[in-house]
Parts: C-alpha cells; sequence; structure tokens
C-alpha cells in the first residue's frame, strides 16, 4: 500500500479506473493510473483528496498467458465519533441510521445487518457510536460501520422526563442541522446535555441552555447582555419576540403583556426550578418556531418537544 497526494479529479479517476474494453484498454488505463501516483503496481492504492480519502482497490486475475486486472473499485472513506439521532428499518435486514458526529455534522448511512439482535440493542437514539463510512462518491448514501461507545436509552427507560428530553433533542438536531456541514461548537454541548440525561439530576437546566446552544449555531443567537432599549445590564427580566433582546424592567413595564419571561438562570448560570425551566423553554420555543422553522419551511417544532413542554408545564419533574 502506498500513500500519495494527487490534484486528479474525481471524475478523469474514475474514468482511469473503470475501463471495459478490453486486455489492451485495461493496460493503458492501469498504465495511466500508475503513472498518477507515480510508483510501481501494488495490490491497493490509497489516494488522499481534499474531498475525503479516495481508495482505489485492485485485484488480479490470472488468465494464462497474462495476468488481467479484472476489477478496480474506488470509493470515499472516514472515521469519526457521533451521536446517534434516528433510526429507520431499510429492507429486511438493513437500517439507515442518522448521527451528529464533530467534523462530520448531521449524517446519514445505511447498516446492513442492523435489525439483528447483536445490533439493534446499541443502534438507540442517544447512543454514543464509534463510526467508519464508505462509499464510492462522497455524495451517495454509503455504508456505516458502527460500534458501541456508549448507550443512553435504556438507562432512562425509568425517567419519564429524562427520555422526552433525549428524544426532544435528537428531534431538533435531526429537524433543523444541515446535512453534512461541522458543527463543532455545538457538538460538545450536545455531548454534555445527553451524559446529564444519564447521570446528573440538573439535567433540566442543561437543557434549557443546550436550546440557546442550538439556535446560536443556527445563527439565530438571543442577545440577553443589556437592555434593547436603555442599554442598562441590570433587572433584565424580559426578551423581545421580535428581535431577540433582552429588555430591562423598567423599559418594559409598559409592554409586559406582550413581552416574553427571562429567567436569572440563563444569565447567570444557577439551578432552575421547574417554573424557570417552562419560561426558558417556552423563550426557545417562540425563535425556534419564529426564525428556524421558518428557514427550513416548517411551520412546528417536532412532536417530542411538545411533549417535554408539556411536561414541565403539567407536572413535576
Amino acid at each position: 500500500m502506498i500513500k500519495a497526494a494527487t490534484s486528479t479529479g474525481l471524475s478523469s479517476i474514475a474514468y482511469v479506473a473503470r475501463p471495459r474494453r478490453g486486455l489492451r484498454a485495461e493496460r493503458k488505463a492501469v498504465g495511466a493510473l500508475l503513472e498518477a501516483v507515480q510508483d510501481e503496481f501494488t495490490e491497493t492504492y490509497e489516494i488522499q483528496s481534499v474531498a475525503g480519502t479516495l481508495h482505489i482497490a485492485i485485484s488480479g486475475r490470472f488468465r494464462l498467458p497474462f495476468p488481467i486486472i479484472c476489477a478496480i473499485s474506488l470509493y470515499m472513506r472516514w472515521q469519526d465519533e457521533g451521536v446517534l439521532l434516528s433510526v429507520r428499518k431499510h429492507g429486511e435486514t438493513a437500517v439507515i441510521i442518522e448521527v451528529f458526529t464533530e467534523t462530520r455534522g448531521r449524517h446519514l448511512g445505511l447498516v446492513r445487518g442492523g435489525v439483528s439482535r447483536k445490533k439493534t440493542p446499541f443502534l438507540q437514539p442517544g447512543a454514543q457510536l464509534a463510526l467508519a463510512w464508505s462509499a464510492r462518491l462522497e455524495n451517495h448514501l454509503g455504508v456505516f460501520e458502527a460500534e458501541p461507545i456508549r448507550t443512553r436509552a435504556g438507562r432512562l427507560l425509568d425517567d419519564r422526563a429524562g427520555l422526552a428530553a433525549l428524544n426532544a433533542a435528537c428531534a431538533l438536531l435531526a429537524s433543523l442541522l444541515p446535512e453534512r456541514e461541522p458543527q463543532p461548537d455545538l457538538y460538545a454541548p450536545t455531548i454534555a446535555l445527553f451524559d446529564a440525561l444519564a447521570d446528573s439530576p440538573d439535567w433540566p437546566t442543561i437543557y434549557a441552555h443546550w436550546e440557546l446552544a442550538l439556535l446560536e449555531a443556527l445563527g439565530y443567537g438571543l442577545d440577553l447582555s443589556n437592555c434593547a432599549v436603555t442599554g442598562q445590564t441590570q433587572e433584565l427580566i424580559w426578551v423581545s419576540p421580535k428581535t431577540g433582546r433582552a429588555v430591562s424592567r423598567a423599559a418594559g413595564e409598559p409592554y409586559a403583556d406582550r413581552l416574553l419571561p427571562l429567567p436569572d438562570f440563563l444569565r447567570f448560570g444557577d439551578l432552575a426550578a421547574r417554573e424557570e425551566i417552562a419560561d426558558a423553554l417556552k423563550l426557545s420555543g417562540h425563535f425556534l418556531r419564529k426564525w428556524a422553522y421558518a428557514g427550513v419551511g416548517v411551520d412546528a417544532a417536532p412532536p417530542a418537544r411538545g411533549r417535554l413542554t408539556a411536561l414541565f408545564e403539567t407536572e413535576t419533574v
């Protein structure tokens, strides 16, 4: 195996790598391939490209009196770690999974044998997975090889609210994140949230902050640093539903019935009571609908988030 940098385009590589016109054409194609990487023929070539790794696997078969190149395949491959957002069955034995990774963002791929007794237990939303993705071309669906790092859903089966938060976060990520775009600023808070759901009783506070981080990552961050009217930084108790900026008590008093409440814990990082969490979810939910979902042409948030907000509005969590 060798590694060589090349500026050869994907289309020309594919042309060179898939001859179909007899022995002479095959020899010519292989010669061009060898010249491109400037090395002698070996069993496998691995060529690095800007888009990823192009693996050109060459298998040989002998037909006396000449060796004949019988198959040359080209594929992309990358490895990363990510959290599983959704699973849906595909055919009899496979599933299509949707994952969120730090370097590849939201990404879909096929898992062969995904409905088997070996893979089903860890192919659950919220699971942390070691992933290897491969496809012939970068824009193909591709195939995932997935191994479990940490499962979370099973630990939340007896926690109705925690499981609702896990499902809400997965649904928000799946419906709002652009596909295959890295989200490094959102990935770490997401993993921290998912770990807290399984381990920490303070996860409601973390979840409320996470929704604001989601808005920020999507380009719709709120400005809670000072009053939009006076510029003061004290007694900020409301948020303008139009601008997403904080409003002080004095400036907002005449318009209190039109403003959204701003819980103190969102600014100061304190732990929050159930009522404050409900207010925080009302705040972030308003801007998710007004800005984020409007941006992707959707009228409402996923039902999973509605179930979570209903729990905080009606029950003790």
